[in-house]
């Protein structure tokens, strides 16, 4: 019987709301349209703390970034003295280390994520705090606005009191030709999804009847480019699946399996010397092969060494070091000489040692910040001044010593030689994608 009346009761109210739309003018009702389509526009524009549905007065704190860096920041930052928003496409936080092991199946890849929200749950029970799932594209730090795309091509733009950056870094190619396009890298989760799909291709295509032992050969060998941690960490993963689990599915594909390490320096280089050798004895016992070489390019099917060997492969996964994105290095900030961010002991963000006029900014290109359009002069001349001051083979000091002394309370004294060095207000800067001036990261 209420199923009735509420039934009666939304009948009468569209009926209600049909009459009075027919009474109005044409014109007047097309223009009010309007304007409501331009407001629509303006606010999914401009996404200010006004519509926001919950006003409380406090400062904004942007954060750009879910990696180890910004999960850390969220999770410790008090909701109650910030109102908070994050800016990502990607929703969560990697635990990189277990990365690895997803590739063979040994955890699945939702034991190694955790939703941003999960790790500050201020993000979804309060509303004045959000996260938004979108790449950010520049910061205009005299408006203290960043702008920023969604994944399907909607630009916008945040107000920020306090901007903290920690967009991480990508993996480094060195330039070298085809990495990108036949090699695969090991830093998300979508990277160990599809070197799993890529291994699991490979091992059923050598089963095929009629293969020739050349081919057959080749799709059962894996080579992995850099010897450092990820590296050694992927190849004994694979050295397991294959003594422990393909031996007794595919015994000839197991016993036909190779892996190998491309190493251009040596194995584990960063570590100490006891380690080392105990790693490399280790993994030559599973029946890995270690080489030394450097990579000159990769085709599809096989890499080429400098001293002109060629190695086939069926897979490649390149894990070679990192380096600075795209979009930290279209940043119109203060760099180190390899491109980071550059910060003071409290990671507040520098200027560049020679302004850019006011209300210019810098966007980012590639993929990466969706964005397109080269690097514009403004960002090579900030990096080429700023290497000449914060150079990582000068002796520890020297930076500190050429540019501003910082205090806690924000105050600072500057030597003549570097003056207009000082911390952008309200920008902060934190993991891969910064170092510090007096002691920059390789």
């Amino acid at each position: 019987m209420s199923l009735l009346r509420n039934h009666s009761l939304c009948s009468s109210l569209l009926r209600a709301v049909g009459n009075a739309a027919h009474n109005l003018p044409a014109a007047v009702g097309c223009n009010h349209l309007l304007r409501g389509v331009q407001t629509d526009r303006l606010e999914k524009q401009f996404y200010t703390p006004e519509s926001i549905p919950l006003h409380t007065g406090r400062k904004r704190l942007v954060v750009l970034g879910t990696g180890w860096a910004a999960a850390r920041l969220c999770r410790d930052i008090d909701p109650k003295l910030y109102d908070l928003t994050v800016i990502s496409p990607r929703n969560h936080m990697v635990f990189t280390p277990l990365l690895a092991s997803t590739t063979v199946g040994t955890l699945e890849t939702r034991s190694v994520a955790l939703h941003i929200t999960a790790i500050q749950t201020a993000l979804r029970n309060q509303p004045q705090n959000q996260y938004l799932q979108a790449s950010a594209t520049a910061v205009l730090p005299e408006r203290r606005l960043v702008e920023a795309e969604s994944v399907d091509g909607l630009k916008f733009y945040v107000q920020y009191d306090k901007l903290a950056i920690c967009t991480g870094s990508q993996g480094s190619t060195f330039g070298i030709p085809g990495v990108e396009q036949h090699a695969h890298f090991l830093r998300d989760v979508r990277h160990a999804e599809a070197i799993r799909a890529k291994l699991i291709d490979i091992i059923a295509l050598a089963g095929v009847p009629g293969r020739p032992t050349e081919e057959f050969n080749r799709l059962l060998h894996v080579v992995i480019v850099g010897g450092g941690p990820t590296g050694v960490e992927v190849a004994g993963e694979l050295a397991n699946l294959v003594n422990r689990e393909l031996k007794h599915m595919y015994p000839e594909r197991a016993k036909a399996m190779r892996i190998t390490i491309i190493e251009a320096v040596e194995l584990l280089g960063a570590f100490d010397g006891s380690l080392r050798e105990y790693a490399a004895r280790k993994l030559v016992s599973q029946g890995i092969k270690l080489r030394k070489g450097v990579v000159r390019h990769i085709e599809a099917k096989s890499l080429t060494l400098t001293d002109g060997t060629t190695i086939p492969f069926g897979l490649c996964i390149w894990s070679t070091g990192v380096g600075p994105t795209p979009f930290t290095m279209s940043l119109p900030f203060a760099k180190t000489k390899v491109g980071r961010i550059a910060v003071d002991p409290y990671m507040r963000v520098l200027e560049p040692p020679q302004q850019t006029a006011p209300g210019e900014h810098v966007r980012g290109e590639g993929e990466a910040v969706k964005a397109e359009g080269p690097v514009t002069p403004t960002t090579k001349e900030h990096s080429q001044d700023v290497s000449k001051i914060f150079d990582p083979a000068r002796p520890a000091g020297t930076a500190a010593a050429e540019t501003a002394i910082h205090t806690a309370d924000g105050s600072a004294s500057s030597s003549s030689s570097s003056s207009n060095v000082q911390p952008i207000p309200g920008v902060y800067a934190l993991g891969d994608c910064c170092a510090n001036t007096d002691n920059p990261l390789p």
